[in-house]
């Protein structure tokens, strides 16, 4: 049974009296010298340092040699704080321990992209028989391009010919972001369950883990340090969950606009080429040709540098985040053990 709820309504009935009375109440921590100075403020403790900040705000830092006592501990017993660690453990700990999706094959498939292009010098455009053919496939997004003069006019619709040469397919790349949307789904669950906010709670007197572990006693520093690190590292590496989570599930989207702005181009490439085919001496619609070979080949070398550029990110997301599971994983376990060593000596005869 976790203590302190009834003293929490306590003060907050007194602040509401107070307040309604106009005036303002401050519950400020105590700190006993050792020469006998009372001081009062906000206080806390790191590694044997307490720091003591004033209603004026000004902070003042006094080693533990010359403390007394710190009056206002959390009101969470150490055996409580052991029932609240193991309870927290055994929330997360499956879903730190769950097995990541494979990242290698994914990796290599997302940076590659390839086109096949049949060149031909002494076309005037540069492309062979008047027509650009390449076959390019990136992020499950599979395109055959095979634009030539006759194939597309004006008055075709982008969602009839066009839209049949993209075909979405289930490659090891979709499977992936399949599979990371499955496997990050808990973390962001774990961020929202009820139990661990109250268990992380980090406000003063909440009755927490995270409130022992910023206000210990005494005897319990070191494994409230540790449990506190700890409690960072693992809200650290929800969050970094989440943010590569959403850094994957760009990539379809992404990859999906990309072709349809290349697309686009080749569309308007083979209309030029046809308007060329029936005056073939305008140098006008020859310039237009070309630029617009020109302005496809700029935008597919744009999109194969975007996604080697994505893969390296994406990849630094990924292995961060796994540091960072790795890490919690370590912190909690050894905050944990750290935790009940302090126990059984505080109560060792």
């Amino acid at each position: 049974m976790y203590f302190g709820v009834r003293t929490m309504k306590v003060k907050s009935l007194v602040l509401a009296l107070v307040l309604m009375n106009g005036a303002v109440a401050t519950f400020a921590d105590q700190l006993i010298l050792e020469d006998g100075r009372v001081l009062s403020g906000t206080v806390s403790r790191s590694r044997g340092v307490y720091q003591l900040v004033n209603s004026n705000g000004a902070s003042t830092e006094f080693p533990k040699d010359d403390v007394d006592r710190w009056v206002d501990f959390s009101e969470v017993t150490p055996t409580d704080a052991i029932a609240m660690s193991e309870e927290l453990t055994d929330l997360v700990m499956p879903i730190l321990t769950a097995p990541e999706p494979d990242q290698f094959t994914f990796l290599t498939e997302s940076s590659s992209f390839s086109s096949d292009r049949e060149f031909d010098s002494e076309s005037f455009g540069g492309f062979a028989d008047g027509g650009f053919r390449s076959r390019r496939r990136r992020f499950g997004v599979a395109v055959n391009a095979g634009v030539r003069a006759d194939r597309f006019s004006s008055r075709d619709s982008f969602d009839s010919d066009s839209s049949a040469t993209v075909r979405r397919d289930k490659g090891i790349d979709n499977v992936y972001i399949d599979e990371w949307a499955r496997y990050s789904a808990p973390f962001a669950a774990l961020k929202e369950n009820p139990r661990f906010q109250i268990l992380t709670d980090r406000r003063r007197n909440s009755d927490s883990l995270a409130d022992f572990s910023r206000r210990p006693r005494e005897a319990f520093d070191d494994s409230a340090d540790a449990m506190r690190e700890a409690l960072l590292s693992l809200r650290d590496c929800i969050d970094s969950a989440t943010e590569t989570q959403e850094r994957i599930r760009a990539i379809p989207v992404q990859a999906v606009n990309d072709e349809r702005d290349i697309q686009e181009l080749e569309i308007k490439l083979a209309d030029a080429r046809a308007d060329l085919d029936r005056a073939p001496f305008s140098k006008r619609l020859e310039r237009r040709v070309h630029n617009l070979e020109n302005r496809l080949r700029k935008r597919i070398s744009k999109v194969e540098l975007d996604a080697r550029r994505n893969a390296r990110v994406i990849e630094r997301k990924i292995n961060d985040f796994a540091r960072k599971r790795r890490l919690a994983i370590t912190q909690l376990q050894a905050a944990e053990t750290l935790l009940v060593n302090d126990v059984h000596q505080l109560k060792a005869p």
